[in-house]
């Protein structure tokens, strides 16, 4: 075999996982000259070759063979990693009224509504690799709600929790997996939770309510550090965070929603990180209700003063009637809006409406509570 086809057959080291691995030659060498100590030089550097290659193909298949380049179970096609891919990220949300969650393309294209087999599914949630999609299912009135997890590039899905949701209680709402893929956090109203990726080991991290004066109000809509350590979470009209030990607890932002009461519907500030994770978006009460971009780094501080604003939000028709803002790959920030769901630069360009074509509002059909996915990502 010349050089370049031996280049040729190592590159595919490139789609194990997102940790790359590499084997070292010298040490293939050796143990082939192991197996055939006897044989010419010439002989068994031909026989190291050949077996060289199948030894590294098979090294790379168990290596990679339990998760694809998109963090989940081989699925038999290798899938482009994000900076691969050249198809336009997808926005999946909440179809209310429409059949349970759909996905669309940012460009408008391949609107669907997802095939997931299960009645009653919301709060979509997608890992940042791709691979895993979370969402909460509740058929019709029943009590009965399950956190699921389905693997994308195999289509396998679990329950990852379920419980049933007593009086008082919303139960289950938005989850998210962090970027590492070890720790799921979710809420289960009104604690936030987390658990293992494998499910075991699930505890409170965060234990509600949190009392207002006038009503107590659950934690929710939690969202990874980047590095995997701290969660961001939401409760009405304050942003908070903690460590994934529980330690660290800290309040980040609280805005003006009581003391505005000329601001309609509620106003949670739930926050989505930037890709390089050193922002985060959020809809914050001011002097009226605006998505605002802060640094990580100046929080924490006061909510109208700190940061940049972004744009002025109306009321929601999402069930928690906030903005919900999801940063995505691409420099866009998708929120909702009335009865749908938008999109925006983060220059603060004029926002697009994605979702105006499949909604409306007199009948309830709906469109809230985006997240993103990778272009390449096999969304069923």
């Amino acid at each position: 075999a010349t050089k370049g086809a031996r280049v040729s057959l190592l590159r595919p080291i490139v789609m194990c996982g997102k940790q790359q691995r590499s084997a070292d030659p010298s040490a293939l060498s050796a143990l082939l000259s192991l197996v055939w100590p006897f044989r010419s030089r010439e002989a068994r550097y031909g026989l190291r070759m050949r077996f060289g290659v199948l030894f590294f193909l098979l090294v790379l298949a168990i290596a990679c063979g339990s998760r694809t380049d998109l963090g989940g179970l081989a699925s038999g096609t290798a899938i482009p990693s994000a900076s691969q891919c050249t198809k336009p990220p997808w926005i999946l949300f909440d179809y209310f009224g429409g059949g349970g969650i759909a996905a669309i393309r940012v460009d408008g294209s391949s609107l669907h509504v997802l095939d997931l087999g299960r009645d009653g599914a919301f709060n979509p949630s997608v890992s940042r690799d791709g691979a895993t999609l979370l969402y909460r299912t509740a058929p019709g009135d029943s009590t009965d709600q399950s956190l699921m997890l389905l693997d994308l590039p195999s289509r396998t899905s679990r329950v990852v929790v379920h419980v049933s949701v007593p009086p008082q209680s919303n139960g289950l709402g938005n989850s998210a997996v962090s970027p590492d893929n070890t720790l799921i956090a979710y809420e289960n109203s009104p604690d936030l939770h987390l658990i293992n990726f494998d499910g075991t080991n699930d505890r409170t991290l965060v234990t509600g309510p949190y009392n207002a004066g006038c009503c107590p109000w659950g934690y929710g809509h939690p969202a990874f550090s980047s590095d995997s350590r701290t969660v961001f979470y939401s409760t009405i009209g304050r942003l908070e965070s903690i460590h994934i030990d529980g330690s660290g607890q800290e309040l980040l932002e609280q805005d003006q929603f009581f003391s505005n009461p000329s601001i309609p519907g509620f106003v949670f500030p739930n926050a989505s990180l930037s890709p390089d994770g050193a922002e985060l978006v959020a809809e914050v009460a001011c002097d009226v209700s605006e998505l605002r971009i802060y640094p990580i780094a100046s929080l924490p501080g006061d909510a109208c003063a700190a940061g940049t604003k972004l744009l002025n939000v109306g009321l929601s028709m999402a069930p928690n009637e906030a903005s919900n803002p999801a940063w995505g790959p691409t420099g866009l920030i998708a929120y909702d809006d009335g009865a749908d769901v938008f999109v925006v630069d983060t220059s603060g360009a004029t926002p697009r409406n994605l979702t105006a074509s499949l909604t409306d509002a007199g009948q309830n059909i709906v469109a809230a509570n985006p997240a993103w996915a990778p272009g390449c990502a096999a969304i069923p």
